[in-house]
């Protein structure tokens, strides 16, 4: 799968690549794959009753079921969308050193939360049940074996300095990054 969607990548565009990459970015048809791969090796899922009470992660047959401790008042550090048509729960951006930072990941599919399915739900919906949470928040997700969304880097040098805390139109300034003058950022989500 990897050299075909690399292949159409490096083809002209047409429609019939279009069609076909939209279809092979869709996570489902990632999940089909995976299983068919699994299945054809003789690889079956493992019981969720594996998960043990000190393990942070496990893998259920091609999803994870990934454990984050938290206090009630932490934030997990990670914003999330949902695909319009799919109604699919995505995580979209992980804070570099949050809670969520190493075990969930920019592209994820989120299944469940605490057991409860999240296919369907609004942005609001989900932060409804985080907040309802306790010490402990246990997603069930479909991790990409491969990142569809992979772009070159890109790098920008800044022509003036920033500070999020002095921004009164900046949402959440804790999620800001303070830069200076001809300071160089990498971008790595053009979301």
């Amino acid at each position: 799968l990897h050299e075909v969607i690399a292949m159409l990548n490096s083809g002209e565009s047409n429609q019939e690549r279009t069609d076909l990459l939209s279809i092979f970015n869709q996570s489902y048809f990632r999940q089909l794959c995976l299983a068919h791969g699994r299945i054809a090796r003789k690889e079956f899922p493992a019981s969720v009753s594996k998960f043990e009470n000190e393990e942070e992660e496990v893998d259920v047959g091609g999803e994870k079921i990934i454990k984050i401790r938290k206090s009630r008042e932490q934030i997990l550090g990670a914003t999330i969308r949902v695909n319009d048509k799919t109604r699919d729960v995505f995580v979209s951006r992980v804070l570099h050193g949050s809670l969520a930072y190493e075990k969930l990941h920019s592209g994820d599919l989120l299944l469940e939360l605490n057991g409860e399915k999240l296919r369907g739900k609004t942005v609001n919906d989900v932060a409804a049940m985080l907040e309802r949470t306790g010490s402990e928040v246990i997603f069930k997700i479909f991790r990409s074996e491969f990142d569809v969304n992979m772009t070159s880097a890109v790098y920008v040098k800044t022509h003036f300095n920033y500070d999020p805390e002095l921004d009164s139109l900046s949402p959440c300034p804790e999620a800001g990054l303070k830069f200076q003058k001809s300071d160089i950022l990498k971008i790595v989500s053009q979301d």
